[in-house]
């Protein structure tokens, strides 16, 4: 079984809460994989907990220099209403081009799609 066929594989599994999963893409120079996607499910995670995740993840897909980050927050008020917050805090509101909610087929008003800046 090739890398891609494992990946694939371990996408289908359920990742531990909190955990980011990422989307890979063969890189074109070396051959290596990189990541192009990330996601963070924020489910069962309380405000201060999330948010710092949140903080944290950005900053790392910054450095990393991942471009899009998915935020599942669920379809729940609290976590949904306090994300574009966050996203506005100084600490990060630098490292972020822009943010919307996903589309239908994509988790709908339950997820975000975050585009990140580069590191430089």
């Amino acid at each position: 079984m090739n890398d891609m066929n494992l990946w694939k594989e371990y996408c289908k599994q359920i990742t531990p809460l909190g955990e980011p999963f990422q989307k890979y893409r063969p890189d074109r120079m070396d051959g290596c994989v990189l990541p192009t996607e990330v996601y963070l499910d924020l489910h069962e995670m309380s405000a201060d907990v999330a948010m710092n995740a949140v903080i944290a993840q950005i900053k790392k897909c910054s450095s990393s220099r991942i471009r899009i980050l998915w935020v599942i927050t669920g379809k729940g008020k609290i976590l949904k209403r306090e994300l574009p917050y966050w996203l506005e805090r100084p600490e990060i509101s630098n490292l972020i081009l822009s943010y919307q909610l996903g589309r239908p087929k994509q988790g709908g008003e339950g997820i975000y799609q975050i585009f990140v800046k580069n590191e430089k």
